[in-house]
């Protein structure tokens, strides 16, 4: 009778304490409860590969960095286009340097032209007088022409003569700006004598 007892005042107690957890853990309606929900992303198939730090170097460039001066040549010159298209000679300056000090004739040339027009270096008339010399003792015909024109705009008698005599030979080579500047000069090409007319340097 006892133990029946016993057994039915611990069920009661039981039932209690689980309906007073239940209501203590019963949000209060006067409140705005909000549950959220972490969703994992989706990832469908593989994930991309990480793109290459440094995008791989022109086979070009490669050969250049490592002295090929019929590559560094052509950069110099890829590098004038690209200057006068853009006004940024930099990459031309670099390269044209380059290979004028390997002997490389029009690249003496085109860095001698950056000197004198200050695009990519400093401006040095000086200096782009000793480059369009180095030039012009190898026959490069736009050498002798704007070497010729330094000397033409010249006060002096035997430049003017030296400017001349380098005009017309770059015209014989086949420079086409050399053969307009004979026109202007009163000169053709072929001979013939033409109006003169001032040299615009």
């Amino acid at each position: 009778m006892r133990r029946g007892l016993f057994i039915a005042v611990a069920v009661v107690g039981v039932i209690g304490a689980v309906l007073v957890f239940t209501l203590r853990a019963r949000p209060d309606p006067g409140k705005v409860h909000i549950y959220v929900y972490e969703q994992k992303p989706v990832q469908p198939g593989l994930p991309e590969p990480p793109p290459d730090p440094k995008p791989p170097v022109p086979e070009l460039v490669v050969r250049a960095n490592r002295g090929d001066v019929v590559a560094r040549a052509q950069l110099c010159s890829e590098g004038m286009v690209r200057g006068e298209q853009s006004n940024d000679y930099g990459d031309a300056a670099d390269w044209c340097f380059l290979a004028a000090q390997d002997g490389d004739a029009r690249s003496q040339s085109n860095y001698a032209r950056l000197l004198q027009l200050g695009a990519g270096v400093a401006r040095d008339e000086a200096e782009a007088v000793t480059w369009y010399e180095k030039a012009v003792a190898q026959q490069d015909a736009y050498a002798m022409y704007m070497r010729g024109r330094m000397l033409l705009a010249s006060n002096d008698a035997a430049d003017n003569a030296r400017g001349r005599a380098l005009v017309e030979t770059a015209a014989k080579l086949g420079d086409a700006n050399a053969r307009w500047a004979l026109r202007d000069l009163g000169d053709s090409p072929d001979g013939n004598q033409q109006p003169s007319r001032t040299l615009i340097r």
